[in-house]
């Protein structure tokens, strides 16, 4: 993930980060971000406070106080308008597609990079008619798309997306944490462990 994929340039100086949370992907990307020199801002949209992220300015507004749904869009997105006029920044990076996409629209003047991890266009946007409607709205006003892998691209196709507007950068393993061991013996049995 050392240039995340090509998808951020070294053009864009200042990245707007809006997420549900601030969890391992979440932190892997905005430390992305920052290795390419970019100045980072957080934003949440699960009603908690920010997290202490390293060289991460978090903004304070309605995310923090409640999680985004389809009762309290419009204030979102009003108030993420401001936000945008007040940090100007030159990239918003924007996920899940399902719900925290809800508070783009238009008119926001900046370049919006949608990141979907599988489950809102694989799964939310079957359950909820609103998780659809946001998913395509952030689809059609998205300047580029990156998923984790095809059947993810497949789905952003199937909703609209244009091919040469999408990337895949697939999460893999963290060798630091899960070391990697040669198999013993040819008829070792491998193990594989998924809580997906």
């Amino acid at each position: 993930m050392k240039n995340c994929g090509g998808v951020i340039s070294n053009r864009y100086r200042r990245l707007l980060y809006v997420s549900m949370g601030q969890g391992v992907h979440d932190r892997r990307f905005i430390s992305c971000a920052q290795a390419n020199g970019l100045e980072v801002l957080a934003l949440r949209c699960d009603g908690r406070s920010n997290d202490v992220i390293n060289r991460v300015r978090p903004v304070v507004w309605v995310g923090n106080r409640e999680s985004i749904s389809v009762f309290n869009q419009k204030v979102f997105r009003s108030e993420f308008r401001e936000v945008v006029n007040q940090v100007r920044p030159a990239l918003i990076q924007i996920g899940p597609l399902s719900n925290v996409a809800a508070v783009l629209d238009e008119n926001l003047g900046v370049p919006i990079l949608a990141v979907s991890w599988a489950r809102d266009l694989l799964y939310d946007m079957n359950e909820s008619d609103w998780c659809k409607e946001v998913a395509l709205s952030a689809i059609n006003l998205s300047s580029h798309i990156l998923v984790d892998c095809v059947t993810v691209r497949e789905a952003a196709l199937r909703l609209g997306a244009s091919r040469e507007d999408i990337s895949i950068v697939p999460w893999g393993v963290d060798l630091n944490i899960f070391d990697f061991h040669q198999k013993k013996s040819i008829s070792e049995v491998p193990k594989i462990v998924s809580i997906r």
